[in-house]
């Protein structure tokens, strides 16, 4: 090898490398965007598990709310009934007093 050889493979080594040098610069910055969006995709997936939690905390809640009604009225009804039954057996025990007393 001459030195003019030397020379023309050394040039292209260089153009070679500047090259070279551009795709890593622009590797660098696809790498830092990935990352970015990496931990973006990972704060979005903790802000999406916080809103479900919250979510599910919603819907018990909601529904403890619809059925409060029902399990009031159905309350309701029980002290109706031991109501009316309290009265009636109170009504039958002073009717049995009375008819006992009378004889």
């Amino acid at each position: 090898m001459n030195q003019e050889d030397i020379i023309i493979h050394l040039t292209a080594n260089e153009h070679e490398i500047g090259s070279l040098r551009h795709r890593v610069n622009k590797m660098e910055s696809q790498v830092d965007a990935i990352n970015k969006l990496t931990v973006s995709v990972n704060t979005l997936a903790g802000s999406v598990r916080d809103l479900l939690e919250v979510q599910k905390s919603q819907n018990d809640r909601l529904c403890r709310l619809e059925l409060r009604p029902a399990t009031e009225a159905r309350d309701a009804r029980r002290e109706i009934i031991r109501a009316v039954v309290s009265t009636l057996t109170g009504a039958l025990i002073g009717a049995v007093i009375t008819a006992l007393t009378h004889m």
